[in-house]
């Protein structure tokens, strides 16, 4: 006799054993064999795509119950989203996505998606995996404008002039800059 097994999508058939065999084997008139078939689920995935807007750069990310947490992704022109390497992750886990700040660069949110599941979005996604699931989670950053500002006094006799506003309290002299 032999056993086979049709095994579903996403899943992987490890062994099937009867009594000693491994799917093979002969039943005697009035004996019984226990055959033991064993799946593991199929890894999934998480990706990270990156758009950038202003300009590109190398981004930093870290995900949650992991090995190997950290991923970078860099970007090289922009508005031309850019994968990372992908995290191998075991299904049924949930596992978070975050981003490392960078003050030039003002952070979107990330849109997670996989066939068959509503989208997830957020600023650190949690995403739990089924077997052979692939998330591709994508977020865009913005490089935020920079302003220099140039104090000319004339006469420059030393004073200092007080800036407010939302840069923040500051003051400069004749010649200074920020």
């Amino acid at each position: 006799l032999t056993l086979t097994e049709n095994t579903p999508a996403n899943w992987t058939n490890t062994s099937i054993v009867c009594g000693t065999d491994d799917g093979t084997f002969s039943v005697a008139v009035g004996q019984t064999v226990e055959c033991t078939v064993t799946n593991v689920p199929d890894a999934g995935s998480i990706t990270v795509k990156k758009t950038t807007v202003g300009g590109f750069g190398t981004f930093d990310y870290t995900l949650s119950n992991v090995g190997d947490p950290n991923r970078q992704v860099t970007t090289s022109q922009a508005n031309n989203p850019k994968a990372g390497a992908p995290w191998s992750v075991t299904p049924g886990g949930t596992y978070t996505l975050d981003e490392v700040d960078q003050a030039a660069w003002a952070e979107g949110d990330f849109t997670c998606k996989a066939a068959g599941h509503q989208d997830i979005t957020g600023d650190m996604p949690a995403i739990t995996v089924g077997p052979g699931e692939n998330w591709t989670c994508e977020i865009t950053n913005s490089l935020r404008p920079k302003i220099t500002i140039v104090k000319d006094a004339n006469p420059a006799d030393g004073t200092v002039f007080p800036f407010t506003g939302e840069l923040g309290a500051f003051g400069l002299q004749d010649g200074q800059n920020k």
